[in-house]
């Protein structure tokens, strides 16, 4: 039994960070967008590339919906009172930045793609560790919003739902994406 219990942790928590490495890959899809139009834009359209660009960005786009809807269906349903419940929608005007990243070379001829790879790593960095992969534009225009909820046993989650949330008997049940992030399963 004991030998299966830690069986079991690890692979949630292999399937926790491949969640989280999921929905940073898949919030680059705005940046891959906004490259796309700004290759558009250029004198020598390369339209081959235009179409990779955009076949991509869908390709992200239905990943990180699949993502989210596989897990309502497949993960564990839990139990979860809250005890207090806050806001945490703003934290993507901090990375709206990035998303614009493309538009910066716009004074320029060319985009620097090494310059945008780099600048995309470091931001994948900064998302892993800093816990910020729910910063993903896809998940607020499929309508999601986020939270920051207290348990009853005071451990602070990130809670992803699409219901406004002005009271703290507002959920009950979720699926645990990662370590601190749940969805709610419960859409009204």
């Amino acid at each position: 039994y004991v030998i299966l219990l830690k069986i079991t942790e690890e692979v949630r928590k292999i399937l926790s960070n491949l969640v989280k490495a999921m929905l940073i890959i898949t919030s680059f899809s705005p940046v891959l967008f906004t490259y796309g139009f700004l290759l558009y834009l250029e004198e020598g359209k390369s339209f081959i590339k235009i179409f990779i660009l955009l076949g991509i960005v869908l390709i992200l786009v239905l990943l990180c919906w699949y993502i989210i809807e596989r897990a309502k269906r497949c993960l564990e349903i839990v139990n979860f009172p809250i005890q207090s419940v806050k806001t945490a929608d703003g934290e993507i005007l901090g990375f709206l930045v990035v998303y614009l990243l493309p538009f910066v070379s716009i004074t320029s001829d060319t985009i620097n793609e090494p310059v945008l790879l780099f600048i995309l790593l470091i931001f994948s960095l900064v998302a892993w560790s800093t816990n910020s992969y729910h910063v993903n534009p896809l998940l607020t225009i499929f309508g999601y919003h986020f939270y920051e909820v207290v348990t009853e046993q005071n451990v602070t989650f990130l809670l992803m739902t699409k219901n406004t949330l002005r009271n703290t008997k507002s959920i009950n049940s979720v699926v645990q994406l990662t370590d601190y992030m749940v969805l709610d399963i419960n859409e009204r």
